[in-house]
């Protein structure tokens, strides 16, 4: 990372924001941030910003304001982020890996479209014209997805009858169960969470379709951060131990190195989308 000037308070006070909450409970991320602060032998004060899963306007930019040291976010707030003329934020070189057969141990997840066990829909392609719904319009499994599954198919935003904003993964799969939605696209990691904490609802639930793998959810840094704070921060995340740290209880397996090509992919599909006018 090019070095930057930056503020030797945040080695005092670590500033962390997670737009992935509740989809990824909060719990998690005070347990990770708690690790952190250990052992970084600084505070750490975390926020949940639920209205979005990122930002995505220059007037949600927590890090460009000096509001935010370190973010959690999806990965099309990331892609905005880092495509401004003078990005506020750097990627933390760090994945993390979720349990599941399909991640091979790789830092990635799916979009599960899902719906109530007993619907008629058998496949995607039976939910045509029916109520659609999202958690919000900055989420890659929630919303672009979607859009993208579409697009392969030929098909638009009016493949639906309606298009209904939840407001979060769990809001969505609450939808589904109590009728008032057809179908929604879920995070796989929000969704396994979602079910171990509601065993008796996730059994009123059906995945109809797959959709990924995605690359997992980025951690940012501030970009003015000082960068040996940054590097610090990857080394600490790292060496985390699922099983020793209470994290494993969350579906966490661990974290891996990465960079910022793991995100090439969906630079290439959103790019796709906006010059298809999504």
């Amino acid at each position: 990372m090019q070095h930057r000037p930056s503020e030797d308070r945040t080695a005092q006070i670590l500033r962390a924001v997670t737009f992935l909450a509740p989809g990824i409970p909060r719990e998690f991320f005070d347990s990770l941030l708690r690790i952190l602060s250990d052992t970084l032998s600084c505070g750490v004060a975390l926020a949940a910003e639920t209205r979005s899963s990122g930002p995505m306007r220059p007037e949600e930019d927590l890090f460009r304001d000096g509001h935010a040291d370190i973010g959690f976010v999806c990965s099309p707030s990331y892609v905005w982020l880092r495509s401004q003329p003078e990005p506020s934020i750097d990627l933390v070189p760090v994945g993390f890996v979720f349990r599941d057969p399909r991640h091979d141990g790789d830092p990635v997840y799916y979009s599960e479209a899902v719906v109530r066990a007993d619907s008629s829909a058998q496949r995607f392609a039976d939910l045509e014209q029916r109520v659609w719904g999202y958690n919000d319009d900055s989420s890659l499994s929630g919303y672009y997805a979607t859009l993208e599954r579409l697009a392969s198919a030929g098909r638009g935003p009016d493949y639906f009858e309606r298009w209904v904003r939840t407001g979060s993964h769990g809001a969505s799969l609450r939808a589904i169960v109590a009728g008032e939605i057809d179908g929604a696209a879920i995070d796989s990691i929000a969704l396994a969470n979602w079910g171990r904490a509601n065993p008796e609802l996730r059994r009123s639930l059906r995945v109809v379709e797959s959709w990924g793998p995605f690359p997992i959810q980025p951690v940012v840094a501030r970009a003015a951060l000082n960068d040996d704070h940054k590097r610090a921060i990857a080394l600490a995340l790292l060496q985390i131990d699922a099983a020793t740290s209470g994290l494993a209880a969350y579906g966490f397996d661990g974290c891996v190195p990465t960079d910022d090509s793991h995100y090439d992919s969906q630079r290439r599909a959103l790019e796709a989308l906006r010059c298809r006018g999504k």
